[in-house]
């Protein structure tokens, strides 16, 4: 990577260059420096870190979870959720950003929300089940 950056300095040139990331990035919705595959030196070399994270059904509609990880030129922590991304084109929907720790707070928000749902749910199916014992007693006892 200093061989890289030292060649674009001598050619005054912005360089610009992928790496993959490790196990633990291929599930998160968002990937961090720290899933980066090999030496942990390139995300200390390099001077804008952005990286591309697809969940199943982000792939499936042609979206991608954008994210700046690190910027010496800028802001960095910033999250752009379900931009379009394919081969062809990336469109980054700048107005709706989000940081690191607001994206973990939207995320724990939906958690609490899926939790309430299932309870709900279980509540519901448990009356329902109840009232359905309740109409069988009380068929027994007519006869």
């Amino acid at each position: 990577m200093r061989a890289f950056e030292a060649m674009c300095h001598e050619l005054n040139l912005v360089g610009w260059t992928a790496t993959q990331g490790n196990r633990s990035s291929i599930s998160s919705e968002v990937v961090t420096t720290d899933q980066m595959g090999g030496s942990i030196k390139k995300a200390q070399v390099g001077h804008v870190i952005i990286s591309v994270a697809k969940t199943l059904q982000q792939k499936e509609l042609k979206l991608a979870t954008i994210a700046i990880t690190k910027s010496r030129i800028g802001d960095d922590g910033i999250v752009f959720e379900n931009c379009k991304f394919d081969n062809g084109m990336l469109e980054i929907d700048t107005e709706s950003s989000v940081t690191f720790l607001g994206l973990e707070e939207q995320n724990d928000q939906k958690q609490r929300e899926k939790v309430r749902e299932l309870l709900e749910r279980r509540k519901e199916r448990d009356a329902q089940k109840k009232k359905n014992e309740e109409d069988k007693n009380n068929d027994k006892t007519e006869e």
